[in-house]
Protein backbone atom coordinates (compact mmCIF):
# COMPACT_ATOMS: atom_id res chain seq x y z
CA UNK A 1 0.00 0.00 0.00
CA UNK A 2 2.55 2.17 1.09
CA UNK A 3 5.07 1.08 -2.01
CA UNK A 4 5.61 4.29 -3.43
CA UNK A 5 6.71 5.64 0.15
CA UNK A 6 9.43 2.46 0.67
CA UNK A 7 10.18 3.08 -2.89
CA UNK A 8 11.48 6.81 -2.16
CA UNK A 9 13.04 6.27 1.35
CA UNK A 10 15.05 3.31 -0.80
CA UNK A 11 16.19 5.24 -3.46
CA UNK A 12 16.83 8.88 -1.77
CA UNK A 13 18.09 7.92 1.46
CA UNK A 14 19.99 5.19 3.47
CA UNK A 15 17.47 3.94 5.85
CA UNK A 16 17.65 -0.04 5.50
CA UNK A 17 14.03 -0.15 3.43
CA UNK A 18 13.64 -2.28 0.41
CA UNK A 19 11.24 -0.35 -2.35
CA UNK A 20 11.08 -0.43 -5.95
CA UNK A 21 12.83 2.11 -8.41
CA UNK A 22 9.99 2.45 -10.63
CA UNK A 23 7.80 3.51 -7.54
CA UNK A 24 9.85 5.78 -6.83
CA UNK A 25 10.21 7.00 -10.14
CA UNK A 26 6.57 7.51 -10.53
CA UNK A 27 5.80 9.40 -7.34
CA UNK A 28 8.50 12.05 -7.29
CA UNK A 29 5.60 14.49 -6.10
CA UNK A 30 6.00 13.62 -3.09
CA UNK A 31 9.81 13.59 -2.39
CA UNK A 32 8.79 16.77 0.25
CA UNK A 33 7.40 13.98 2.68
CA UNK A 34 10.84 12.94 2.83
CA UNK A 35 12.36 16.31 3.18
CA UNK A 36 10.15 17.00 6.17
CA UNK A 37 11.29 13.72 7.06
CA UNK A 38 15.14 13.55 7.22
CA UNK A 39 15.15 17.56 7.92
CA UNK A 40 13.18 16.98 10.98
CA UNK A 41 16.02 14.04 12.39
CA UNK A 42 18.72 16.55 11.54
CA UNK A 43 17.44 19.47 13.35
CA UNK A 44 16.41 17.31 16.32
CA UNK A 45 19.93 15.95 16.25
CA UNK A 46 21.63 19.09 15.76
CA UNK A 47 19.47 20.73 18.02
CA UNK A 48 20.11 18.38 20.96
CA UNK A 49 24.16 18.69 20.41
CA UNK A 50 23.65 22.52 20.73
CA UNK A 51 22.02 22.17 23.91
CA UNK A 52 24.55 19.79 25.40
CA UNK A 53 27.57 21.79 23.84
CA UNK A 54 27.52 24.91 22.09
CA UNK A 55 24.85 26.63 19.98
CA UNK A 56 27.47 26.68 17.06
CA UNK A 57 27.11 22.95 16.86
CA UNK A 58 23.61 22.80 15.60
CA UNK A 59 25.26 22.96 12.02
CA UNK A 60 26.40 19.37 12.59
CA UNK A 61 22.52 18.99 11.52
CA UNK A 62 23.41 19.53 7.98
CA UNK A 63 26.01 16.68 8.37
CA UNK A 64 23.12 14.58 9.78
CA UNK A 65 21.25 15.56 6.28
CA UNK A 66 24.26 13.82 4.13
CA UNK A 67 24.65 10.96 6.71
CA UNK A 68 20.79 10.02 5.91
CA UNK A 69 21.13 10.46 2.51
CA UNK A 70 24.52 9.01 1.67
CA UNK A 71 25.75 12.42 0.43
CA UNK A 72 24.05 11.20 -3.12
CA UNK A 73 24.55 14.12 -5.02
CA UNK A 74 27.52 15.48 -4.04
CA UNK A 75 29.05 13.15 -5.88
CA UNK A 76 27.62 14.07 -9.19
CA UNK A 77 28.20 18.17 -8.43
CA UNK A 78 31.89 17.12 -8.30
CA UNK A 79 31.87 15.04 -11.78
CA UNK A 80 29.65 18.09 -13.54
CA UNK A 81 32.17 20.52 -12.62
CA UNK A 82 34.94 18.25 -13.71
CA UNK A 83 33.06 17.38 -16.81
CA UNK A 84 32.06 20.85 -17.52
CA UNK A 85 35.54 22.54 -17.48
CA UNK A 86 37.29 20.05 -19.15
CA UNK A 87 38.82 20.20 -22.95
CA UNK A 88 36.91 18.51 -25.35
CA UNK A 89 33.46 17.75 -27.50
CA UNK A 90 30.69 16.26 -25.66
CA UNK A 91 31.46 12.77 -25.91
CA UNK A 92 35.19 13.48 -24.40
CA UNK A 93 33.20 15.36 -21.40
CA UNK A 94 30.69 12.50 -21.10
CA UNK A 95 33.42 10.47 -20.58
CA UNK A 96 35.06 12.77 -17.47
CA UNK A 97 31.48 12.24 -15.88
CA UNK A 98 32.39 8.29 -15.54
CA UNK A 99 35.81 9.14 -13.77
CA UNK A 100 35.67 8.37 -10.64
CA UNK A 101 38.52 10.22 -10.00
CA UNK A 102 37.63 14.17 -8.63
CA UNK A 103 39.38 16.60 -10.46
CA UNK A 104 40.31 20.14 -9.39
CA UNK A 105 36.95 21.99 -10.66
CA UNK A 106 35.08 19.55 -8.69
CA UNK A 107 37.11 19.79 -5.92
CA UNK A 108 36.16 23.31 -5.86
CA UNK A 109 33.11 23.04 -5.93
CA UNK A 110 32.67 20.77 -3.50
CA UNK A 111 34.47 22.90 -1.03
CA UNK A 112 32.14 26.18 -2.17
CA UNK A 113 29.30 24.48 -1.78
CA UNK A 114 30.01 22.78 1.84
CA UNK A 115 31.69 25.90 3.22
CA UNK A 116 28.62 28.33 2.34
CA UNK A 117 26.07 25.93 3.98
CA UNK A 118 28.17 25.49 6.98
CA UNK A 119 28.94 28.67 7.45
CA UNK A 120 25.77 30.52 6.61
CA UNK A 121 24.00 27.43 8.83
CA UNK A 122 25.63 29.26 11.73
CA UNK A 123 23.30 32.35 11.63
CA UNK A 124 20.28 30.21 11.26
CA UNK A 125 19.32 31.31 15.02
CA UNK A 126 19.05 29.45 17.86
CA UNK A 127 15.83 26.66 18.55
CA UNK A 128 15.06 23.38 17.09
CA UNK A 129 11.92 25.42 14.84
CA UNK A 130 14.51 27.74 13.01
CA UNK A 131 16.90 24.86 12.27
CA UNK A 132 13.87 22.98 11.00
CA UNK A 133 13.24 26.11 8.66
CA UNK A 134 16.38 26.16 7.13
CA UNK A 135 17.19 22.72 6.57
CA UNK A 136 13.56 21.60 5.53
CA UNK A 137 13.52 24.47 2.90
CA UNK A 138 16.64 24.12 1.35
CA UNK A 139 16.10 20.69 1.09
CA UNK A 140 12.09 20.89 -0.94
CA UNK A 141 14.84 23.47 -2.92
CA UNK A 142 16.91 20.61 -3.47
CA UNK A 143 14.48 17.94 -4.61
CA UNK A 144 12.09 20.47 -6.27
CA UNK A 145 15.06 21.70 -8.85
CA UNK A 146 15.30 17.74 -9.86
CA UNK A 147 11.83 16.95 -10.34
CA UNK A 148 11.68 20.36 -12.76
CA UNK A 149 14.76 19.04 -14.36
CA UNK A 150 13.02 15.88 -15.02
CA UNK A 151 10.86 17.62 -17.27
CA UNK A 152 13.24 18.47 -20.14
CA UNK A 153 13.85 16.01 -22.48
CA UNK A 154 17.21 15.60 -23.69
CA UNK A 155 18.71 12.94 -21.54
CA UNK A 156 21.07 10.41 -21.93
CA UNK A 157 21.60 7.06 -20.98
CA UNK A 158 21.21 5.99 -17.29
CA UNK A 159 18.99 6.49 -14.32
CA UNK A 160 18.24 10.28 -15.13
CA UNK A 161 16.99 9.32 -18.30
CA UNK A 162 15.01 6.47 -16.38
CA UNK A 163 13.73 8.62 -14.04
CA UNK A 164 12.74 11.55 -16.83
CA UNK A 165 10.66 8.73 -18.94
CA UNK A 166 8.74 8.37 -15.73
CA UNK A 167 8.10 12.27 -14.48
CA UNK A 168 5.25 14.53 -15.87
CA UNK A 169 4.59 18.27 -15.54
CA UNK A 170 1.76 16.83 -13.11
CA UNK A 171 4.04 16.10 -10.53
CA UNK A 172 6.41 19.04 -10.30
CA UNK A 173 2.65 20.82 -9.61
CA UNK A 174 1.82 18.33 -6.88
CA UNK A 175 5.26 18.87 -5.59
CA UNK A 176 5.09 22.60 -5.49
CA UNK A 177 1.47 22.04 -3.76
CA UNK A 178 2.60 19.81 -1.39
CA UNK A 179 5.57 21.83 -0.51
CA UNK A 180 3.33 24.83 0.72
CA UNK A 181 1.56 23.15 3.45
CA UNK A 182 4.58 23.58 5.17
CA UNK A 183 4.28 27.36 4.98
CA UNK A 184 3.20 27.14 9.02
CA UNK A 185 6.22 25.99 9.52
CA UNK A 186 8.70 27.90 7.21
CA UNK A 187 6.74 31.01 6.15
CA UNK A 188 7.77 32.71 2.85
CA UNK A 189 11.01 30.67 2.90
CA UNK A 190 9.59 28.03 1.70
CA UNK A 191 8.64 29.89 -1.58
CA UNK A 192 12.16 31.39 -1.95
CA UNK A 193 13.41 27.43 -1.85
CA UNK A 194 10.88 26.31 -4.91
CA UNK A 195 12.17 29.46 -7.09
CA UNK A 196 15.71 28.84 -6.35
CA UNK A 197 14.71 25.71 -7.12
CA UNK A 198 13.30 26.64 -10.00
CA UNK A 199 16.06 28.81 -11.23
CA UNK A 200 18.90 26.23 -10.79
CA UNK A 201 16.68 23.69 -12.71
CA UNK A 202 16.48 25.92 -15.67
CA UNK A 203 20.38 26.85 -15.71
CA UNK A 204 22.08 23.51 -14.88
CA UNK A 205 19.65 22.08 -17.60
CA UNK A 206 21.02 24.30 -20.25
CA UNK A 207 24.56 23.82 -19.17
CA UNK A 208 24.29 20.28 -19.12
CA UNK A 209 22.67 20.24 -22.89
CA UNK A 210 25.54 22.66 -24.06
CA UNK A 211 28.61 20.59 -22.59
CA UNK A 212 27.03 17.08 -22.55
CA UNK A 213 24.62 17.07 -25.23
CA UNK A 214 22.02 16.29 -22.75
CA UNK A 215 21.57 16.11 -18.83
CA UNK A 216 21.97 13.11 -16.71
CA UNK A 217 22.40 12.19 -13.08
CA UNK A 218 25.36 14.04 -12.27
CA UNK A 219 23.85 17.54 -13.62
CA UNK A 220 20.66 16.41 -11.93
CA UNK A 221 22.93 16.32 -8.32
CA UNK A 222 24.72 19.05 -9.00
CA UNK A 223 21.80 21.29 -9.55
CA UNK A 224 20.12 19.84 -6.30
CA UNK A 225 23.24 20.79 -4.13
CA UNK A 226 23.66 23.81 -5.64
CA UNK A 227 20.28 24.74 -4.81
CA UNK A 228 20.42 23.74 -1.13
CA UNK A 229 23.19 25.69 -1.10
CA UNK A 230 21.89 29.18 -2.48
CA UNK A 231 18.54 28.43 -0.03
CA UNK A 232 20.93 27.96 3.17
CA UNK A 233 23.12 31.00 2.12
CA UNK A 234 19.49 33.37 1.51
CA UNK A 235 17.24 32.05 4.36
CA UNK A 236 20.17 32.47 6.90
CA UNK A 237 21.27 35.83 5.81
CA UNK A 238 17.39 37.02 7.05
CA UNK A 239 15.52 36.56 3.03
Amino acid sequence: MLGWLKGLLAFFTRYPVKGDLDEAASHLYALPLISLFISAVAAAVGFSLSLALAPAVQAVALAVIYLQTGALHLDGLADFFDGLYAKGDAEKRRAVLKDPHIGAAGASALFIVLFIEFISILNSGSGFLPLLKVLLSADVSAKFSMTLMLQGKRFNEGIGKYFSERTRPIHAAAFALISLLFYPLTGVSILASLAVGALVSIIIYRAAVSAFGGASGDPLGAASEISRAVTVFLICSRF
